[in-house]
């Protein structure tokens, strides 16, 4: 038998380290850029988690283990949900969160997974009571009333039972509502204020008495007769009860006039009550006109009746002619010069 040996002559440089590279390539394993091979990649689950962010991740629920410092970074910060509200748990089973791992572009067959059935993760909460809240609505109104408050009485304080928030650095706010009068039900919104911005509103209500002294008539007065001490009297009253415009000092209305019959005991409104008219009609006054380093003034009939700052016509008594002059007192009219 003859044997026939084959000799290779391809003796061609280059060529057999050029094989024994692509070899080493296909038999030897991924290294990273530091020279070390890494492990495989491993998410392992966690039972429980906690959160005080917004969005749930991977990395709430499980370790990510292995792999290179891109892809664990990666994986760990995926987002695979909402997270609950605080103070409450939510839970994601395993199939779910493949697919979210397999949904972000992920190949699951080269990654270990190693979880529960099920896994859950509760969001960090911190809780306003609502006497934390109830004592925030009554030092504000106690600050922010215009009356004494030794006649201030808050009554029927209505606030939310509690108010659960995220975790974190959390302010509560009452605010001032608008043209408030601070008198019987007054509604006010509390504002949690938390990095920055508001979170969550809320509406509180009191009802406020205020115990204060107001003016009453003492005896009937007729209409336009001009109001005097003896007249009036004060008793102590509930103004969440009375008008805006009620009487509290006697010196506010002293020589004014009715503008209506007012009975005994009438509690004293600011539209019952306005200055009096001081010229009459055919009454003789004093017409001045005067400007700077100048002053003149003649006698004159008036036209019309009129109040302190009434325009009225007046005739002057010499020439006959009317002009139009604002009434200072019952003898003196001023014309515009």
């Amino acid at each position: 038998m003859k044997t026939f040996t084959c000799m290779c002559k391809y003796r061609r440089p280059g060529i057999v380290p050029l094989l024994a590279t692509l070899i080493m390539v296909m038999v030897c394993p991924t290294v990273s850029a530091d020279g070390v091979s890494p492990d495989p990649t491993v998410i392992r689950g966690i039972g429980h988690g906690e959160v005080t962010h917004s969005d749930l991740r991977l990395g709430d629920i499980a370790r990510v283990l292995g792999g290179t410092s891109d892809q664990r970074t990666a994986l760990q910060s995926l987002i695979i949900g909402r997270a609950p509200a605080p103070g409450k748990d939510r839970c994601i089973s395993d199939s779910s969160l493949k697919l979210k791992i397999r949904s972000a572009g992920h190949d699951v067959s080269r990654i270990s997974l190693n979880l529960p059935e099920t896994m859950c993760v509760s969001r960090k909460s911190v809780i306003f009571s609502a006497e934390m809240i109830r004592h925030r609505v009554v030092q504000f109104i106690e600050n922010a009333a215009p009356w004494p408050r030794e006649d201030l009485k808050i009554s029927r304080v209505q606030v939310p039972d509690s108010v659960e928030l995220p975790a974190g650095p959390v302010t509560c706010r009452v605010m001032p509502p608008s043209r408030e009068r601070y008198l019987g039900l007054v509604r006010l919104p509390v504002v949690f204020h938390s990095m920055g911005r508001d979170i969550k509103k809320v509406w509180a209500s009191a009802h406020l008495q205020i115990s204060a002294a107001v003016v009453v008539t003492r005896r009937p007065i007729p209409r336009n007769r001009r109001i005097r001490r003896e007249d009036l009297a004060t008793v102590k009253k509930d103004l969440a009860n009375l008008p805006d415009d009620v009487v509290l000092e006697m010196a506010d209305i002293l020589g004014r006039a009715a503008t209506q019959p007012l009975e005994a005991y009438t509690v004293v409104r600011a539209r019952f009550i306005e200055e009096p008219l001081i010229v009459q009609r055919g009454d003789v006054v004093r017409i001045i006109a005067q400007a700077p380093g100048l002053k003149v003034s003649t006698m004159g009939e008036a036209k019309m009746k009129g109040r302190r700052g009434d325009r009225i016509r007046v005739m002057n008594i010499d020439t006959r002619q009317s002009v139009y002059a604002r009434v200072l007192d019952a003898q003196t009219v001023s014309v515009d010069f």
